[in-house]
């Protein structure tokens, strides 16, 4: 536990930018938090165990996603001429409790351009609306993205 608390006082520090004694605190006071929350799930369907090199290795490339994303929209949205289309996909979570699908729903309405609109608990489906930048000639498959995004975060999870 001592790791994990380790890990999430780091994220904080580096998303803070502050090293002050005020800053620590803070952060190791909502790092405790935040494990206890994940030790205190109401059963396996909520827990949330997570792997600290598979998070310190999805932090940076969920920043270069985000990063690129909000470019993608940002060019879109300045220079309107340019065309874009909607879709729906459907996006299967294949993780083992509800707590991790949550996550990796949030993380996709937190990506410019996509948002989780539905999830279908029968069928683990999450429905994705999502902007197609048809001006751009590569890069541009929103069901690749969400599966890049499954992949790393089963890392994050050590599934």
């Amino acid at each position: 536990m001592i790791w994990k608390l380790i890990a999430l006082l780091a994220v904080w520090i580096l998303f803070t930018s502050k090293v002050s004694l005020t800053s620590v605190l803070l952060g190791t006071a909502i790092s405790t938090f935040i494990l206890l929350l994940m030790r205190q799930g109401k059963g396996p369907e909520h827990s949330l165990n997570f792997s600290i090199l598979g998070l310190l290795g999805f932090i940076p490339w969920y920043s270069w996603q985000l990063l690129k994303s909000g470019i993608k929209l940002a060019v879109t949205v300045c220079l309107p001429w340019l065309e874009v289309e909607e879709r729906f996909i459907q996006a299967p979570a294949a993780f083992s409790t509800l707590t991790q699908i949550t996550l990796f729903a949030n993380l996709i309405t937190l990506t410019p351009g996509t948002i989780s609109v539905n999830f279908d608990v029968k069928f683990r489906l999450l429905t994705v609306h999502c902007l197609i930048y048809t001006w751009l000639s590569r890069g541009n498959d929103p069901e690749n993205e969400v599966r890049q995004l499954e992949q790393r975060l089963k890392k994050v999870f050590a599934q």
